[in-house]
C-alpha cells in the first residue's frame, strides 16, 4: 500500500510538471444567426495565471472537424485579435486578462475551441443568445435584447466522465462531447437515477476523431422524461464536455462533466506517453488494479 501511494505521488507530480503545456477545450462554440431575429455570440475570457509571460493560440473548429472561421474583436479595445479565419493569437504578461468576443456574424454554426499555451492560463467561455435589436453592433448593444446565456469553462480531456441530468418538470439536459483523440471514440452513455439505479439500457455512440457532437438526454433516453440522476461517459478515445439544461421558455445553463474516477487520469496519462518507460509499463498494470474511486 505504501508503494502504491509512493507512486501515485509520483505520477502527479511528473503531471503537475509537464502541465505548464497548457491544452484546453472550450466544449461548446455557437455563433451566428439563428433566424427569428435570434443571434448567438461567444465570449472568450482568457488570464495569465501562472508567473511568467505567455503566448498561445485557440483553434475553432466545427461539428465535422472542419475548421471553424469566427470573426472576432477585443470587448475593451475593439480591435480584432492576432491571427485570422479560425484562430486567435494571444500575448499574456502575468495578471493580464484578455476578453474576445464574436460577431454573431453568418449562418448559425456551432462546434468547439482548442486552447494552446506555453505555461499555465485560465480561461472560460460564454455563449450568448440575442432577440431582436441585441448584440454586437445591434441598436440594444450587448446587453439590450439577451435572452440567456451561459459559461462553458475550458476543460481537459478524459475518457472517464459524469454529469448531472435533469429531465422533469418541462426541463431537458443536453451534453456536448469533443473526441480530443487521434481516431474514432467509441462512447458508451449510462443513466442513473437519483438512487444510483440504472433507468434505461445503455446507449453507444460513436464520435470520430476532432469531431462534435451535442445531444438532448431525452432524444438519447426516451425513458429518461420524468427522472433525474447522473449520466455515465465512458470513452475509448479522450473526451472533453460540458452539460446543459433547458427549461420550456428556452432559458439555459450549463453544468459540469466531471471525471468518474480520481486515479484513471492519471494512469490514462502516462499510458498515452510510452516514451515515458518504465512508468509507462506500471501505468498499463495499475489501470486494471482495484485502487479506483468512482
Amino acid at each position: 500500500m505504501k508503494l502504491f501511494f509512493s507512486t501515485v505521488f509520483w505520477i502527479l507530480t511528473i503531471t503537475a510538471i509537464s502541465s505548464a503545456q497548457t491544452t484546453l477545450y472550450y466544449p461548446q462554440i455557437a455563433n451566428g444567426q439563428q433566424g427569428g431575429g435570434i443571434s448567438w455570440v461567444t465570449w472568450i475570457l482568457i488570464t495569465n495565471s501562472g508567473t511568467s509571460p505567455t503566448s498561445g493560440s485557440i483553434l475553432f473548429t466545427q461539428d465535422n472537424g472542419t475548421p471553424f472561421n469566427i470573426s472576432f474583436f477585443d470587448a475593451d479595445t475593439g480591435n480584432q485579435p492576432g491571427g485570422s479565419g479560425n484562430i486567435i493569437l494571444f500575448q499574456l504578461e502575468v495578471g493580464q486578462t484578455r476578453i474576445y468576443l464574436s460577431s454573431g456574424a453568418g449562418p448559425l454554426t456551432v462546434g468547439f475551441g482548442t486552447l494552446s499555451s506555453g505555461s499555465r492560463v485560465t480561461s472560460t467561455a460564454v455563449f450568448s443568445e440575442y432577440g431582436f435589436g441585441g448584440g454586437p453592433g445591434a441598436p440594444g448593444g450587448l446587453s439590450g435584447g439577451l435572452i440567456a446565456e451561459a459559461s462553458v469553462p475550458a476543460v481537459t480531456a478524459s475518457m472517464r466522465q459524469a454529469t448531472f441530468f435533469y429531465v422533469a418538470d418541462k426541463f431537458d439536459s443536453a451534453v456536448a462531447l469533443v473526441n480530443t483523440g487521434a481516431s474514432t471514440a467509441d462512447i458508451t452513455l449510462q443513466i442513473l437515477d437519483g438512487n444510483g439505479a440504472v433507468i434505461a439500457p445503455p446507449v453507444a455512440i460513436t464520435l470520430p476523431a476532432n469531431n462534435h457532437t451535442a445531444k438532448y438526454v431525452s432524444q438519447l433516453f426516451p425513458s429518461a422524461v420524468g427522472h433525474d440522476g447522473t449520466m455515465q461517459i465512458i470513452s475509448s478515445m479522450p473526451l472533453a464536455g460540458v452539460a446543459l439544461r433547458f427549461s420550456s421558455s428556452g432559458a439555459f445553463t450549463t453544468l459540469p462533466v466531471f471525471l468518474a474516477s480520481l486515479l484513471n487520469p492519471a494512469w490514462e496519462w502516462l499510458d498515452q506517453r510510452p516514451w515515458l518507460t518504465p512508468l509507462h509499463s506500471l501505468a498499463k498494470l495499475l489501470k486494471g488494479s482495484p485502487f479506483t474511486i468512482g
